[in-house]
């Protein structure tokens, strides 16, 4: 994700494994006056190849939450999320989303990148 004027201002970034081949980054401001507030992006490497790659990534980035359903092609995919008008349960309900969601998205980018 390229780093813009926006994503400086989280204060929070970390990396959370979540196998050694999958891990989840998190960006969040702890004190959000605008949006965007958060981000949560599934990267994963695939096969022999070592590079980390972005699979699927939960933010509030153009005002709403939404999802963004990445393929290996680039093209991306945009799933709108509810927005329940309070940032912070925007961000626990997107956060809750993508850690239901990581394996079965991987799975599908695994077979995208096969075909």
């Amino acid at each position: 994700m390229p780093k813009d004027a926006q994503q400086q201002d989280f204060d929070v970034e970390y990396l959370a494994l979540l196998t050694d081949r999958d891990r989840l980054r998190v960006r969040v401001k702890t004190r959000p006056s605008s949006r965007p507030t958060y981000t949560f992006q599934l990267e994963c490497r695939f096969g022999e190849n070592d590079e980390w790659m972005a699979v699927f990534r939960a933010d509030d980035f153009h005002e709403r939450p939404h999802l963004d359903i990445l393929s290996p092609d680039g093209s991306k995919r945009k799933e709108w999320l509810f927005d329940y008008g309070d940032d912070k349960r925007n961000m626990i309900e997107a956060q809750q989303l993508i850690r239901e969601r990581w394996e079965q998205e991987r799975q599908r980018y695994e077979a995208e990148l096969n075909r």
